[in-house]
């Protein structure tokens, strides 16, 4: 999982490992120990205005004993992970600026894409703040649709309008609901196209001679500096910002067989299929309203995988029970995914770019 031009920093002994939902900030200090990594410090803000909760977790972290500065990551939903098929061979790869341009051509649109369950409305409906019921009839009303109870004339009064002041005015949330979603969309959602991309070359693409997958990782430019200058008015130095699923696989104690991954966080799934010769599927899952279990199976199966090749879990909130109920379902043996460093504080995702970060990961 090592990103060309997304990662050109030397490999450092402590690393500040921050993680976001959009609602929520979570940081911890790690540093390596032999050959592992273990946590120094750990902290968390329920704060939505992501400069503010950066300065609250880090001085929690300073409570705790942490002398601050040095480098540090970001795991966030506003960057994406996925597959493309690229006819480049990884062996004869071409120049810089042309894998740059091949690069975003086909990443472009799937960040633009990814970047719409950031919207008012799916982030309302995500908070819980209202139902999807609540948010179908505001689109409808804003679509100029009839409303069951209103007829005509109401929806031609609330056509146009904001989704956000449309709910407000109707009573589906507060004012100060809305207010926190517009807070988090701003750390999440950008408006401008030109896009930071990295890559690393997987396997090639079956029946397809001549083409092969590459892992891409992309996010907006105008967020990716945001963090960095949010970061270091805090005298900390940005290195790379992560996607929020995905990072855990790197946790596999046997990276050369094959494998099934299933991540599951609140509301989120993420499952992939990786080979030696590195993914060959990936699949993303959003859902606020499903339970981990429903979650972590709708991923499952989303990716097809031979039934026979081993399945990791990656669950976070730690929940021992899932991979109990997981595997009954799927009746099949299903092996926990995490380290000792994942805890109510730490992802798994985390703990794997961490892992990667600190250039524990191989490959």
């Amino acid at each position: 999982m090592k990103f060309n031009r997304f990662l050109p920093f030397a490999t450092p002994s402590q690393l500040l490992v921050c993680e976001t939902d959009g609602f929520s900030l979570r940081a911890a200090v790690l540093r390596r120990a032999d050959q592992d990594m273990e946590v120094l410090y750990q902290a968390r803000t329920e704060q939505v205005d992501m400069a503010e909760g950066l300065g609250d977790v880090l001085a929690a972290l300073k409570n705790q004993g942490w002398q601050g500065g040095g480098p540090a990551i970001l795991l966030s939903p506003a960057v994406l992970s996925t597959l493309v098929e690229l006819p480049v061979n990884p062996k004869k790869p071409r120049p810089l600026p042309q894998m740059l341009e091949l690069v975003r051509w086909e990443a472009e649109p799937l960040l633009l894409q990814h970047v719409t369950r950031w919207s008012v409305g799916h982030l309302l409906v995500g908070q819980g703040y209202m139902t999807e019921e609540q948010a179908r009839a505001v689109m409808d009303l804003q679509q100029g649709k009839p409303a069951a109870n209103g007829g005509l004339a109401m929806a031609e009064q609330f056509s146009l309008r904001r989704f956000g002041d449309l709910a407000v005015e109707l009573g589906y949330i507060k004012r100060s609901q809305l207010n926190a979603c517009l807070t988090g969309q701003e750390w999440l959602k950008s408006a401008d196209e030109a896009i930071e991309v990295g890559w690393a070359a997987q396997s090639p693409v079956e029946d397809i001679p001549g083409t092969y997958n590459w892992l891409v990782s992309c996010v907006h430019q105008s967020l990716l500096q945001r963090w960095t200058e949010a970061f270091a008015r805090q005298g900390l130095k940005l290195l790379a910002m992560y996607p929020l699923t995905g990072c855990s696989a790197v946790l596999i104690p046997s990276p050369d067989s094959n494998a099934v991954i299933v991540e599951t966080l609140p509301g989120l799934g993420f499952s992939s299929r990786l080979t030696p010769g590195g993914y060959t599927a990936l699949r993303h899952y959003l859902n606020p309203n499903k339970a981990p279990l429903d979650i972590a199976l709708e991923s499952y199966h989303a990716l097809h995988a031979p039934p026979r090749e081993p399945v990791w879990l990656a669950g976070w909130p730690p929940a021992p029970e899932l991979a109990a109920e997981l595997a009954h379902m799927l009746e099949l043996e299903l092996h926990p995914l995490s380290h000792s460093a994942v805890g109510d504080n730490v992802s798994p995702g985390m703990a794997g770019a961490a892992y990667h970060a600190l250039g524990l990961a191989a490959g």
